[in-house]
C-alpha cells in the first residue's frame, strides 16, 4: 500500500522548500488516499480545520480517490487514534491499513499571524507538507510554505472573486480565513505529483465550498449562501442537510458556482453541513463538503413566558413571570405601551424573568422571549397594575392599585380587603366616602398608602356639604397578627372615627387626621399602632387616640392637640407617648385618662408634616 503523509509546518524564515523529485513513475502513485486531521496550532482550531478541508477539495480535485475526511476520522478513532499527534507517531503503512487506503497525509498549521496598518490588514499563514509512499516508506513530496494574504485591495484570484459575490453573507474573519487557507494551500501543492487521468472514469474536478452557516444558529428567513469552486459547465446543486436537497448552483462566471436557501418555518436540525455536486451531461457527479464546518438550524421559537405579575416598589413597576425552560432560550423582550391592545414598543431585553421599571404613570406590558437563533415566541398577553375603577365596593382579594389617573375614587358602602391581598394608594389620589359608607375594611391583608410632600392622599367626605361623621371610618383594620398597613403623607377627615385598629398593626407616618366626629384613631383587642411625625387634631367630642382591650400604642414626635382628651388608655397595657407635643410645655393632666407614659413632651411645636 502507499501512505501520503501531507504536515503543515511554518516556515519560520518565510520560504519554501524544495519539493522532493518524485522517483516513482506517475503510474505507479498511489490512486486511494487519506488527508489526515491536521495537527492544530494552538487555539487555531477554527484555522486548521479549515485548511485540512480546503487541502482535500484540492486534492479531490486531482485523479486521486481520496477517502472523505468524516470517513477517515471515524475509522481513526475506532482505531483509538482521535489525536493527530498520535497519529503521526505511528509508521504509515499501520496508518493506510486502518483507513483502507495507498497513501496517507498528515498536517500540521504551525503559523497564523494579523498585522493591521490603518484599513490594510495583512495575513501570514504557514505549512509544511509531505508526501509518503507507504508501501516503501519513500517521500513523494515535500514543501514548507509561509503566505502573506493583504487585505483591502482588488481580488486577483477565483476563489477571491467568488467570495466579492456574496461577501455580504460572510463576516470579516469569515473572508480572513478563506483567503488566507486559499493561499496557502495553492502555494503548497505546487509540484506535487498526481497519477495520469482517466477520462472515461473521471468525474467534474472540483476543489472547494464554502457556506457562511458555520458556528451560527440560523433562524427561519436566514440565507445560507454557498459558493463552489470547480470545473466549468458543469450542472452544479447543493444540500443543506438534512433540511433541503438538490438546490440549484448557478455558474455566475468560469468555474464558479453560487446558490442560496433561506431557512423555512419548521426546518430544524442540529450539525447541518452543506454538501455540493458538481455533475457533467453523462451523469459523472463529485461531491464537497463545506471547508468551514456545521451549523443549527432552529425556527421553532420558545413558548410565551406565563405567569407574568405587575407591581409597584419603591417608585417603580416590577414586573415579574416564570423563568422559560427552553436549553437554547437567550433571554426576554420587555414590550410597554399606554394602551392595553395597540402600540407595543420594546423597551428591554433581560436575561432574567423580571424587569424594573421607573414609568410615573400606569402602562401596559407585553413579555416575549428569544432563543440563541433569534427566534421570539409570541408575546404574552397584555399586562399592567391591577388599577381599580373609580367607583369602588365589595371585596379586593388580589393586589390592586388605586392610581391617579382614576382620582378622584368614590367608596360605595364599603370596600374589604381580603385573601391576603394588598391594596395600594399612589401620591394624589382623593377617595371619597359616600355618606353612610362602612370605609375601608382590612381583613385579611393591608392598605399601603405612600403620598408625598407635594402629592398628599386624601380620604375624605364625598358628600355635597361634608361634615364630620358623614361616613363611618376611613379605615377599620382587623388583620391577622403580622399583617401590617402603612399610611404615610395621608390625610384622613369627616369621618366619624378617622381609623380603627382591632386586629394587625399600622404604621402612620406623617399624616393628619382632623375633623372626625367621634375620635381620631381608636385601637382595641389586639391592634397595633406605631403614629410618628403626625397630626391628630380636631376632636372635641372624643379622644385623639383612645385605646381598649389589648392594644399597644407607640407615639413619637406627633402633635396631638385640640381634641376632647389627647390620649385614652383603657387597655392593660401602657401606651408609650414619650416625646410629642400636646399644645403646651405642660399638658395638663386632664388631656390622659389611664396608663400613658407622656415624659420628655416637646417643649415647642414639632411632629406633624
Amino acid at each position: 500500500m502507499i501512505a501520503v503523509v501531507l504536515v503543515l509546518v511554518l516556515a519560520l524564515a518565510g520560504c519554501a522548500t524544495v519539493p522532493v523529485d518524485p522517483v516513482v513513475d506517475a503510474k505507479e502513485l498511489p490512486r486511494t488516499i487519506a488527508v489526515l486531521p491536521f495537527i492544530p496550532l494552538a487555539e487555531k482550531e477554527a484555522q486548521t480545520r479549515a485548511l485540512h478541508r480546503m487541502v482535500y477539495g484540492s486534492f479531490s480535485a486531482m485523479p486521486y480517490d481520496v477517502v472523505k475526511p468524516q470517513v477517515v476520522e471515524e475509522r481513526l478513532v475506532r482505531a483509538g487514534l482521535g489525536d493527530p499527534r498520535e497519529v503521526a507517531k505511528r509508521e504509515p503503512a499501520e496508518i493506510a491499513k486502518i483507513l483502507r487506503v495507498d497513501g496517507l497525509v498528515y498536517g500540521e498549521l504551525t503559523h497564523w499571524d494579523r498585522l493591521f496598518l490603518g484599513i490594510y490588514s495583512q495575513v501570514a499563514a504557514g505549512g509544511r507538507i509531505k508526501l509518503v509512499d507507504a508501501r516503501t516508506g519513500q517521500v513523494l513530496f515535500e514543501r514548507a510554505e509561509v503566505e502573506r494574504t493583504h487585505e483591502g485591495g482588488l481580488p486577483t484570484d477565483a476563489l477571491s472573486v467568488a467570495i466579492q459575490i456574496v461577501q455580504s453573507a460572510w463576516n470579516l474573519r469569515e473572508i480572513e480565513l478563506i483567503r488566507a487557507c486559499d493561499d496557502l494551500v495553492r502555494s503548497l501543492l505546487k509540484g506535487v505529483p498526481t497519477p495520469p487521468v482517466l477520462e472515461a472514469r473521471r468525474p467534474p474536478a472540483f476543489a472547494n465550498v464554502l457556506s457562511n452557516g458555520a458556528g451560527r444558529v440560523l433562524k427561519a428567513g436566514d440565507v445560507v449562501s454557498v459558493v463552489a469552486q470547480g470545473q466549468p459547465g458543469v450542472i452544479g446543486s447543493f444540500d443543506v442537510t438534512p433540511i433541503a436537497k438538490n438546490l440549484a448552483l448557478e455558474e455566475t462566471s468560469e468555474g464558479l458556482y453560487v446558490g442560496r436557501y433561506t431557512v423555512k418555518p419548521g426546518d430544524s436540525a442540529t450539525e447541518a453541513y452543506v454538501v455540493a455536486r458538481l455533475a457533467d451531461s453523462v451523469g459523472r457527479s463529485s461531491e464537497r463538503e463545506d471547508v468551514l464546518g456545521r451549523f443549527d438550524v432552529d425556527t421553532l421559537p420558545p413558548a410565551t413566558p406565563a405567569a407574568i405579575t405587575a407591581r409597584l416598589r419603591d417608585g417603580a413597576l416590577h414586573l415579574a413571570w416564570s423563568a422559560n425552560v427552553e436549553p437554547d432560550l437567550a433571554g426576554y423582550r420587555v414590550y410597554r405601551s399606554d394602551s392595553a391592545l395597540t402600540g407595543f414598543a420594546v423597551i428591554a431585553t433581560t436575561e432574567t424573568p423580571a424587569f424594573r421599571d421607573a414609568v410615573p404613570r400606569a402602562v401596559f406590558y407585553r413579555v416575549a422571549a428569544i432563543d440563541r437563533a433569534g427566534n421570539e415566541s409570541a408575546p404574552s398577553a397584555s399586562i399592567g397594575l391591577p388599577v381599580l375603577p373609580s367607583v369602588l365596593s365589595g371585596v379586593v382579594d388580589r393586589e390592586s392599585y388605586l392610581m391617579p389617573v382614576n382620582s378622584p375614587y368614590t367608596i360605595q358602602g364599603g370596600l374589604t380587603i381580603d385573601g391576603g391581598a394588598t391594596l395600594h394608594v399612589m401620591p394624589g389620589v382623593v377617595v371619597r366616602f359616600a355618606p353612610g359608607a362602612d370605609g375601608i375594611l382590612v381583613k385579611d391583608g393591608a392598605v399601603v398608602a405612600r403620598g408625598s410632600a407635594g402629592e398628599r392622599i386624601v380620604l375624605t367626605s364625598g358628600s355635597e356639604r361634608p361634615r364630620a361623621g358623614d361616613f363611618k371610618s376611613a379605615l377599620q383594620i382587623r388583620a391577622k397578627p403580622g399583617q401590617t398597613s402603612t399610611l404615610e403623607h395621608v390625610v384622613i377627615e369627616q369621618a366619624a372615627v378617622g381609623v380603627r385598629i382591632e386586629g394587625g398593626g399600622l404604621e402612620a407616618l406623617r399624616i393628619d387626621v382632623t375633623g372626625n366626629q367621634q375620635a381620631g384613631i381608636e385601637v382595641a383587642d389586639t391592634g397595633v399602632l406605631k403614629l410618628s411625625d403626625s397630626l391628630v387634631t380636631g376632636h372635641g367630642a372624643g379622644g385623639g387616640v383612645t385605646v381598649r382591650g389589648f392594644g399597644r400604642v407607640l407615639l413619637r414626635n406627633n402633635r396631638i392637640v385640640n381634641n376632647g382628651w389627647a390620649v385614652v388608655n383603657y387597655s392593660g397595657n401602657q401606651v408609650d407617648a414619650r416625646g410629642n407635643w400636646w399644645g403646651g410645655a405642660k399638658p395638663a393632666d386632664a388631656l390622659f385618662v389611664g396608663d400613658v407614659d407622656r415624659r420628655d413632651p416637646l417643649t415647642t411645636e414639632g411632629g406633624g408634616r
